[in-house]
């Protein structure tokens, strides 16, 4: 397995923590996520694979946006599958800091 901070390395390789899909997240999970975020800012990857067909060429921009749609749609479960995304890209970013020492 390899996560790192370049285009095209294969970190969708890496098994997800226990969080799964649903169609609504509490409060806490997502004041979780976000507050993970901001906490690991400067150490995120410049870019990464969330899946064979995801990848996010810049992590952190996209990471804003998705603030954005936790943000203003968090009790809409049509977003769900979009706030979902998030803690996909939290667990990418996780292995990827630990690879690197960080974490």
């Amino acid at each position: 397995m390899s996560v790192g901070t370049a285009v095209g390395l294969r970190s969708y390789d890496l098994v997800y923590r226990v969080m799964e899909y649903k169609k609504h997240f509490t409060d806490e999970e997502l004041d979780g996520v976000l507050q993970w975020f901001e906490t690991h800012w400067d150490d995120l990857p410049v870019s990464a694979s969330l899946d064979k067909a995801t990848v996010i060429k810049d992590f952190k921009h996209t990471v804003r946006l998705y603030f954005d749609i936790v943000n203003e749609h968090r009790n809409n479960p049509t977003y769900s599958g979009q706030i979902f995304q998030i803690f996909k890209m939290r667990d990418v970013a996780e292995q990827a800091m630990r690879e690197k020492g960080v974490l």
